[in-house]
């Protein structure tokens, strides 16, 4: 069975460029096809053509609507945010809904070694309607290592067909500064973790990323990034994807 796969998005080289590297890697490795969404003016409508995919134009738009953000410090150990925003979509005759969401933050300094515990919660209002809650976990191991840990959770989603199973997916890792090797200015990182499924037909992704990255001077960075899949979508017959990029960021 040949795969079929759709990428929407772009606007933007940084949008678009991505996609691209992962639309290229599935023709060669399972011979895809593989058709391209966005915007007619953006740069997809033009570049997907000319690197041989198709290409369909939809209508979109800038965001519009409004929406209200609080923050309340309550010391220099406890944090607290909240978000609502609701999209005003009524020039398109689509329902507005309400998006909301919430943070707690707790710090805390042991014996010069900072932390914090960040939980938080939000609901995506709508036809579709869907709740989740994460916890974000963040401690220093001595002058040169910052440990942490990442935990998402997703209840079913009833949009007017069959349910989606309930997905949960967490992320453990630690980040070294290149005091450790004579090198001040850098920094290297190594995570993995995994995003599972109470379908018992799909086998649990696994995901791993690393990045060094490097400090120019005042006004450049240049990182080097790894980043790799096993069991794409829950396949246990799919072969390991991964990507290697570099990121060059600039300030004026």
């Amino acid at each position: 069975m040949t795969m079929r796969l759709v990428i929407a998005g772009g606007g933007t080289g940084g949008h678009f460029f991505p996609g691209l590297a992962v639309a290229q890697e599935a023709v060669a490795r399972e011979g895809a096809a593989v058709l391209f969404i966005g915007s007619a003016d953006g740069i997809e409508a033009r570049a997907a053509p000319r690197n041989g995919f198709d290409f369909v134009a939809v209508r979109m738009h800038a965001f519009r609507g409004g929406g209200l953000a609080l923050r309340y410090v309550g010391s220099a150990s406890f944090d607290f945010r909240a978000v609502a925003v609701r999209p005003d979509n009524s020039g398109d005759n689509a329902a507005s809904n309400l998006f909301g969401g919430a943070q707690t933050t707790l710090f805390w300094n042991q014996e010069d070694e900072p932390g914090s515990l960040a939980l938080y919660v939000w609901q995506n209002g709508g036809d579709g309607d869907r709740t989740g809650a994460g916890v974000n976990l963040d401690q220093d191991i001595g002058a040169h290592v910052t440990a942490f840990g990442r935990f998402g959770w997703t209840d079913e989603v009833d949009a007017g067909g069959p349910d989606q199973a309930i997905e949960t997916c967490w992320m453990a890792g630690c980040e070294c500064r290149g005091d450790l090797w004579s090198a001040p200015t850098d920094s290297f990182a190594l995570a993995a973790g995994t995003a599972a499924s109470h379908d018992a037909t799909l086998e649990d992704e696994f995901v791993f990323e690393g990045y060094y990255k490097h400090i120019v001077n005042d006004h450049c960075e240049v990182s080097l990034h790894l980043q790799g899949i096993d069991k794409l979508a829950g396949d246990a017959a799919r072969d390991l994807v991964t990507a290697l990029g570099v990121r060059v960021n600039v300030w004026l």
